[in-house]
């Protein structure tokens, strides 16, 4: 179990590669009240992590642990998309006619690794009782879906999320992990029964909308 002050505000980095966006925002604290727990499955880009006092880093991946509690992280040659997910044998000419969408898409020389998942409903078990999340950021490169169905229940202890989809049909053959990757639509409405609304969103790749 995590110890944090009664006041703190905590944000979870899902997805924090090799160095948490919210690095400065914890570095702009001068009351102490801000805490992040980043999430790193690669232990290549774990280990470039800065340190911070209120900065719990740790080396998994968040879904569905299944039975063994392990899978391949299949990562990219940027790792910018390293997923759980396969990554596609062949990139559609839309993709690759984009540098950087088919360079982050590309398989790494380096090979995939083994990598410890955890779910989402341990890692908010293990704050302390009654501890809300201010921010959830989950950039689990289309396993999205499978991080916000991990956390159960436990999900209403989370303020606000900031997730990464992609706004295309469904089973649509532009989706940068396969056709069976979650759409937009189906995110969305998963949050919705959940109890959440869509504030905003902001496009990252505008040829993917």
């Amino acid at each position: 179990e995590l110890l944090l002050p009664r006041t703190a505000l905590v944000v979870i980095d899902i997805g924090a590669h090799a160095r948490t966006e919210f690095l400065k925002w914890l570095e702009d604290d001068p009351e102490h009240l801000r805490w992040v727990l980043a999430i790193e499955p690669d232990p290549a880009l774990a280990t470039q992590h800065p340190q911070h006092p209120r900065l719990a880093l740790l080396e998994a991946a968040v879904g569905d642990p299944g039975q063994a509690g392990v899978s391949t992280l299949h990562r990219s040659r940027s790792g910018q998309c390293n997923s759980l997910l396969p990554l596609p044998a062949s990139l559609p000419p839309n993709l690759r006619n984009l540098s950087e969408v088919a360079n982050c898409l590309t398989p790494a020389k380096a090979g995939n690794v083994e990598v410890r998942v955890l779910s989402l409903s341990s890692l908010l078990g293990a704050l302390p009782s009654g501890q809300e999340v201010t921010l959830l950021k989950i950039d689990a490169q289309g396993s999205d879906l499978a991080v916000i169905l991990s956390a159960g229940s436990a999900l209403h202890r989370v303020r606000r999320l900031q997730v990464e989809v992609v706004d295309l049909a469904k089973g649509h053959a532009w989706m940068p992990y396969g056709p069976g990757q979650p759409t937009k639509e189906d995110i969305v409405r998963a949050l919705t029964a959940r109890g959440f609304i869509l504030d905003a969103c902001r496009p990252n790749v505008p040829e993917l909308r």
